[in-house]
């Protein structure tokens, strides 16, 4: 059996347009920069492309640490707010069976803000966790 790829120093991109002469280095630079991150990175396409498919393939970006990856994660919300990069987002890279463990977490947080909208729900430490809502 493989040994398992280290994934902490590892973010995955959504939703970055893809062209046919593109400079990912550049299109991924912009993307940091208006969350005011500048990191060195690497930056590779995921997947094949499709002849003819609209489908975007995610980017892989490889930073030196998994603290810059941590930095980069707590500011991704920024790009909600940019009207250039508001169909952009960036999370960890997960494993097959983190990513089914993510989904199920999902699906559970979906259906507690439906049944108790009365509450916050968030999901830590690999739980939907609840609370009171803030009143300010």
């Amino acid at each position: 059996m493989a040994a398992e790829e280290d994934r902490s120093n590892n973010l995955i991109v959504f939703g970055l347009k893809e062209e046919e002469e593109e400079q990912l280095p550049a299109l991924v630079t912009a993307v940091l920069e208006e969350i005011g991150e500048k990191p060195h990175f690497e930056a590779t396409r995921v997947g094949w492309k499709r002849p003819g498919s609209a489908a975007i393939r995610p980017v892989k970006i490889t930073v030196p640490s998994s603290t810059a990856v941590h930095q980069i994660l707590m500011k991704t919300g920024i790009l909600r707010l940019v009207e250039s990069h508001k169909d952009v987002w960036i999370c960890a890279d997960r494993s097959s069976e983190e990513q089914a463990t993510r989904k199920h977490l999902v699906t559970d947080l979906k259906k507690k803000r439906a049944e108790q909208a009365h509450l916050d729900h968030y999901i830590r430490y690999g739980k939907v966790c609840s609370r009171d809502k803030k009143t300010s």
